[in-house]
């Protein structure tokens, strides 16, 4: 008769998702996994063909992780664009190693740029609730998208600490100048220095 199994697939894929949620995905490995659970390399290799496979089911964790982050902070601000922004930026700072896995490694998970993206509700709201032009309106997206994500990466590598209170306002900050630039003359006649 064979040994009975005590570990399970989701024992496995629970325990690698806690150690790479505090150490990062370099840090998963056989052993390394085998010593968070208690036992040997064996049962990892008897539910999934390779290391690959596990590292597959953490991710999967991850983005459900951001997903259910985003959802659990989705009416943190006044407008439901500025807290999804926020909660994006929260998420790194709480979180910097599912961050990273989520939005930093090749390929990054479509499933988490959809929920976070969305491009086209934003760029619908911008032009039905704000008068936007769609051309201004996907304009807007784009820097705000940008900025959003570089002060993410700065966040989840430690580069940056900030409040959330902080974050709110440069995220105000950054959608007023960029809406400025748009809409003034003058504004648009301001070049970097050289």
């Amino acid at each position: 008769m064979p040994p009975k199994v005590r570990f399970q697939q989701q024992d496995i894929v629970t325990a690698a998702y806690e150690l790479a949620r505090k150490n990062g995905l370099d840090a998963i490995n056989a052993r390394s996994v085998a010593n968070e659970i208690g036992c040997s390399t064996q049962p990892i290799f008897r539910v999934f063909e390779n290391m690959d496979q596990l590292k597959e089911h953490i991710l999967e964790k991850a983005v459900q992780r951001f997903t259910e982050f985003i959802n659990e902070n989705r009416n943190c601000c006044e407008s439901p664009y500025k807290s999804l922004g926020l909660a994006y930026l929260l998420y790194a700072m709480e979180e910097p190693h599912l961050f990273h896995m989520v939005f930093m490694c090749q390929p990054v998970a479509a499933d988490a740029t959809q929920s976070f993206h969305c491009r086209e509700l934003v760029i619908e709201t911008l032009v039905k609730k704000n008068g936007f032009t769609l051309e201004q309106a996907e304009t807007i997206h784009q820097h705000m998208w940008i900025f959003t994500y570089g002060l993410a990466a700065l966040l989840a590598t430690n580069q940056l600490k900030f409040t959330s209170a902080e974050l709110s306002e440069k995220l105000n900050m950054e959608y007023r100048a960029v809406v400025s630039a748009l809409i003034s003359e003058e504004a648009q006649q301001i070049h970097l220095p050289v």
